[in-house]
């Protein structure tokens, strides 16, 4: 802990500063708060890699510990923990299609309903199997496909 209270005010790139802040935390320590709050305060830190207010938040509410902006920055940190939830929900039904594909529409029966529970794929999402040049077209005129479709395809 001494050593991260040593190096924290020295230490010019925003990651390694972030995680000794984040090491100064983790200790449950009452003197590591002031620097690592100082740094909140200023935006001294790589927000992208931690984020030290809602940490230092947490940290002092377990241990019992406030300083003047904790109210203010509680209440930021639970709003944005808000808003990420509610940007999350939104996206289940997308995430859920991506990790559960549908199957290509000639393997799966006609659906009936559609107000049905199953998210629908957005189409640019959907595996369209490529006709190779050599391949036999698709159209079933017993041509290749360069010789048959692929022509129309271009023109």
């Amino acid at each position: 802990m001494r050593k991260c209270l040593d190096l924290l005010p020295q230490e010019k790139d925003l990651t390694i500063r972030t995680n000794l802040a984040d090491a100064l935390l983790g200790q449950f320590a009452d003197e590591g708060f002031e620097p690592v709050r100082a740094l909140v305060q200023r935006r001294a830190y790589d927000d992208r890699s931690s984020d030290l207010m809602r940490r230092l938040i947490a940290v002092s509410t377990v241990v019992g510990a406030t300083f003047p902006e904790y109210p203010i920055w509680k209440r930021e940190a639970e709003e944005r923990q808000a808003r990420q939830e509610q940007r999350m929900k939104k996206m289940q039904p997308f995430l859920h299609a991506l990790r559960n594909p549908t199957p290509p529409p000639e393997a799966s029966p006609p659906q009936e309903h559609e107000d049905s529970l199953e998210p629908k794929l957005p189409p640019s999402f959907r595996a369209k199997k490529q006709v190779g040049r050599n391949d036999p077209c698709p159209c079933g005129s017993g041509k290749k496909f360069k010789k048959c479709c692929l022509k129309r395809e271009k023109g």
